[in-house]
């Protein structure tokens, strides 16, 4: 079976980071393949204005486990 791809708002990804129950359910969807985040170049940008640096590298963990989306992706952009 192919894991569910899924998108999720900005504002959702604040809400898992308050939540670390939810964040940790969604981190082992991920590594047991049952699902894929993906982001767009907009919501990598919003991070990426993100002040807080802890709060920054919790969103797009270095290396980043997100896959982007490909119809969002900007020219030559580098997949994360």
């Amino acid at each position: 079976m192919l894991p569910a791809r899924i998108m999720l708002d900005s504002m959702v990804l604040d809400v898992l980071l308050e939540e670390d129950v939810l964040l940790d359910v969604l981190r082992k969807a991920v590594v047991a393949g049952d699902c894929e985040v993906l982001v767009t170049h907009i919501q990598v940008d919003e991070i990426a204005l993100t002040p807080e640096i802890d709060k920054r590298q919790r969103l797009i963990p270095d290396p980043p486990s997100l896959r982007p989306a490909e119809a969002a992706q900007r020219p030559n952009q580098v997949p994360i």
